[in-house]
């Protein structure tokens, strides 16, 4: 796909896939059909997907300029890998579950680099956030400074397209920071004094949210790394790590929109885990939200379980509540404990419980971690 005779900029387009398949395949025709494709070289590093990913790939070898597949250390290991690999005098990062604009985003892109000077060397544009769970959209972008920076916001990689000797210049992406280090990169490129950036006011891509990384599953390592990369660039640099409240909340919101949207408790995914038999711990109100979804979704709840005495003996929705001591003459019946409880007690719980019964094949899931696993078979797994 690169470009033959008069020299004009040539942008590497570097996608990172682990097991992808359920959104590859529209990404990749995203960027063959861009009318500019004269001036695209495709780059697709695979971290050995054990789907379906490279079977797709297969199918449109013969288009794409560089293929690897081999295991990585994850997203920014495969971006680094391509940009290695690359050759053009601009990378762009298109991610695997989200796609080209449309067939001329390319074209206006370079059209807007051919009328710059030379001191340019990054552009960026706007990305439409899409929720194809909920159906919510915004289109996401604005002029950056570094002022805003300061106060935490940043572009979306979707829509930047950076020179090629700026990875050079400022080294590849720091794996220091496996879920923020394109934000590392962009506080490097916005502080540089030395050189231009210019902001167009166009679309560049579809940028799907709603996934695990989107919603709750690496918030406050996202929070740890932004605090640590804007503290380094502007001193003393601080923002408080998500309450448990917070994280709680961000948990209740996906689980409103699976029943909502997707119409489906999100314990139906303990079946696929060959999950039938449970034994709820907690008597909370929470307890009882759990229960019911367990219920939706035909999984038999032998009892509730709690420690506080007080509790226990109390029949609620016609479970009764009973003490950890339960387990002992019924555990064999059961595939797995479910905790549903607010606070972060599981793992003084799960360790109470083995002493309590010694080597037990018991499986131990929080309402958390059942949200989690639905938000992952709702969105789609990989990078």
């Amino acid at each position: 796909m690169k470009a033959s005779g008069k020299r004009e900029p040539i942008i590497s387009i570097i996608t990172a896939t682990f097991n992808s398949e359920r959104y590859l395949e529209q990404t990749i025709q995203s960027v063959l059909e861009q009318t500019a494709n004269a001036h695209i070289e495709y780059i697709l590093v695979d971290g050995a997907s054990t789907d379906g990913t490279m079977k797709i790939v297969e199918q449109y070898r013969h288009a794409l300029d560089v293929v690897i597949s081999e295991k990585d250390k994850g997203i920014y290991d495969a971006f680094n890998k391509g940009i290695l690999a690359s050759s053009g005098d601009y990378i762009y990062f298109l991610n695997s579950d989200d796609y080209l604009y449309d067939s001329s985003v390319i074209q206006n892109v370079i059209n807007r680099m051919r009328a710059s000077t030379p001191e340019t060397k990054a552009f960026y544009g706007n990305v439409l956030e899409i929720n194809e769970v909920n159906g919510f959209r915004q289109m996401a972008g604005q002029e950056m400074t570094e002022a805003l920076f300061r106060d935490g916001k940043m572009i979306p990689h979707q829509g930047l397209f950076a020179a090629r000797e700026l990875f050079l210049q400022y080294g590849l992406f720091d794996l220091r920071y496996p879920v923020r280090s394109d934000l590392d990169f962009m506080v490097k490129l916005f502080g540089d004094s030395n050189i231009s950036r210019e902001y167009m006011d166009i679309p560049i891509a579809y940028f799907r949210i709603g996934g695990l990384s989107s919603a709750v599953g690496s918030r406050n390592r996202m929070r740890t790394e932004k605090m640590e990369i804007l503290s380094r660039r502007f001193g003393d640099w601080k923002i408080d790590p998500y309450t448990d409240a917070e994280l709680n909340i961000a948990y209740y919101k996906k689980w409103i929109e699976a029943l909502l949207f997707n119409r489906e408790p999100v314990s139906s995914v303990l079946k696929q885990r060959n999950i039938r038999n449970v034994a709820v711990f907690g008597s909370t109100e929470m307890s009882l939200y759990v229960l019911r979804d367990l219920e939706e979704s035909d999984i038999s709840v032998h009892t509730l379980l709690d420690n506080n005495p007080r509790r226990q003996g109390l029949i609620m929705n016609g479970k009764t509540i009973r003490s950890a001591e339960w387990l002992k003459d019924h555990a064999s019946f059961l595939d797995a404990i479910i905790f549903a409880f607010e606070g972060k007690h599981e793992a003084n719980i799960q360790q109470q419980i083995e002493s309590l019964l010694g080597e037990s094949k018991l499986r131990f899931i929080s309402w958390r971690q059942m949200v989690a696993w639905k938000i992952e078979s709702m969105a789609g797994e990989g990078y």
